[in-house]
């Protein structure tokens, strides 16, 4: 997964028209969260997959309407990106609750108010679980990866230490230091993407 921010360069390339590397990474760090976010609020798998290509045939077509850079004073990208996420979700929504409806030969009844909110909580989730992908992915590269990978098994899949020790030929306490510092670096590179967020 691409682990930097979506940089004002990236989004200016996409602007321009973007070349293949430029889509191929922005494909490659949103389109698990859009598939996560769809699946998210209750789509069938057939429908996950329209309301992915439609998000990303969207996002292709806005970008190559902006007749200017995009301006991250005016409004950041997240909230531009959820826009256009949760618009083109409640499109899939409603087609594929009308044709269920129609089938079973009943009215079509959903309550927008709560899909919206819904679906907003949903896209939320999945943004702060790509960004700790991409601060996980960042980190991993940047220490030893037997380092990395003990901290893994230890911290993130809770895996006993005396376990993990004994894999690694290391000591508790030499697994609970790269823990602790780990999770330190891991911090400071969450809030630095937050911040390059806005």
């Amino acid at each position: 997964m691409v682990t930097t921010v979506t940089s004002p360069s990236l989004l200016e390339e996409l602007r321009a028209g973007g070349n293949q590397e430029a889509w191929q990474e922005f494909f490659q760090r949103y389109a698990p969260m859009l598939l996560a976010i769809a699946r998210g609020v209750g789509l069938r798998s057939s429908d996950v997959d329209d309301a992915v290509q439609e998000t990303l045939v969207a996002v292709l077509r806005l970008f190559r309407r902006l007749d200017q850079p995009f301006d991250r004073t005016r409004r950041r990208f997240k909230a531009w990106l959820r826009g256009v996420v949760l618009h083109k979700v409640r499109d899939v929504q409603r087609r594929a609750l009308r044709a269920q409806r129609l089938a079973e030969g009943m009215a079509t009844c959903i309550d927008p108010h709560a899909e919206a909110e819904r679906a907003q909580a949903v896209f939320e989730l999945e943004w702060q679980r790509n960004r700790l992908q991409r601060a996980l992915d960042e980190v991993a590269r940047e220490v030893d990866p037997a380092t990395f990978q003990e901290f893994e098994l230890y911290a993130l899949q809770g895996q006993n230490v005396d376990n993990v020790a004994d894999l690694f030929e290391t000591s508790r306490n030499a697994i609970y230091i790269a823990k602790c510092r780990i999770l330190c670096r891991l911090k400071e590179t969450v809030a630095r993407l937050e911040q390059e967020e806005g």
